[in-house]
């Protein structure tokens, strides 16, 4: 039976069952242009693989590459390496503290490649270290003993010309003088450094006294110098000064008795 509205009325709708009209204005699509491929450098394709995806799949990214080295793990990375020998030796020091405080800190993430540079650096730095030149080992030559003596400024003593004595070594200088440590005769009143007669005194540290421009030092081969050396121990007890009894000069001769080279010979 009919549509007695479709019959009578403009048609105002459109049945379910029919297209839509097409739009009378529909813009056309415009398909983007594809970057160019260099199809002669592709690999050739194997099956149904596309020319341009099968090179695109071949070639490698920039940043896979950039990857490979940073991680240490390319074969760029091994060769740079090999080229440690033109480094210069505080380049050498740098790069080795740094690379072995990496290590240390990520023990994991260390790569083969990093055992290696490690290694080279260390060889190369030992190939520097044994071409510098070896300086002779320093030795104290010993000079032997010598006997000094200077003025001394001490009320009596002076007067009579007496000097002051003591024993110089390689290594040691030194003499009679007021237990405290002070160096006799040097302004002096009464004795020793003002000690007085009976004054303490013991053997007293003379470096520098040799220096002096009054002070004259004559060698004394005669005299054993680790005997001197051992004799001559800072800071011991030495009695009651009293001239000609208990003064330098017999503190002196006492060491040149015990330490005469000649002591116990027929």
């Amino acid at each position: 039976m009919a549509d007695p509205i479709s019959s009578v009325a403009p048609k105002l709708y459109t049945p379910i069952d029919e297209p839509p009209p097409p739009s009378p204005k529909t813009p056309k699509t415009v398909e983007a242009k594809k970057p160019a491929v260099n199809l002669d450098a592709a690999p050739a394709p194997t099956g149904g693989i596309n020319p341009a995806a099968a090179y695109l799949m071949a070639k490698p990214s920039a940043a896979t590459t950039s990857t490979t080295v940073t991680t240490g793990t390319s074969s760029t990375d091994a060769k740079m390496s090999l080229n440690v020998g033109s480094w210069p030796i505080g380049m050498l020091e740098r790069e080795g503290d740094a690379l072995r405080l990496r290590m240390m800190k990520d023990p994991s993430g260390t790569t083969g490649a990093d055992k290696q540079k490690l290694a080279d650096i260390e060889g190369e730095l030992s190939k520097r270290y044994e071409a510098i030149p070896k300086l002779a080992p320093v030795t104290s030559e010993k000079k032997g003993v010598e006997l000094c003596e200077r003025p001394a400024d001490i009320i009596v003593v002076r007067d009579l010309g007496i000097p002051h004595r003591w024993l110089k070594t390689t290594t040691k200088e030194a003499g009679m003088g007021i237990a405290g440590g002070k160096i006799p005769g040097h302004d002096d009143k009464d004795g020793p450094s003002s000690g007085g007669f009976l004054g303490k005194t013991e053997l007293v540290d003379h470096t520098g006294e040799s220096n002096l421009v009054e002070s004259v030092c004559t060698p004394r081969p005669d005299l054993d110098e680790d005997c001197v050396d051992k004799e001559l121990a800072i800071g011991k007890p030495e009695g009651r000064w009293f001239p000609a009894l208990n003064d330098c000069h017999v503190v002196v001769a006492d060491i040149e008795e015990k330490c005469s080279k000649t002591a116990g010979a027929p």
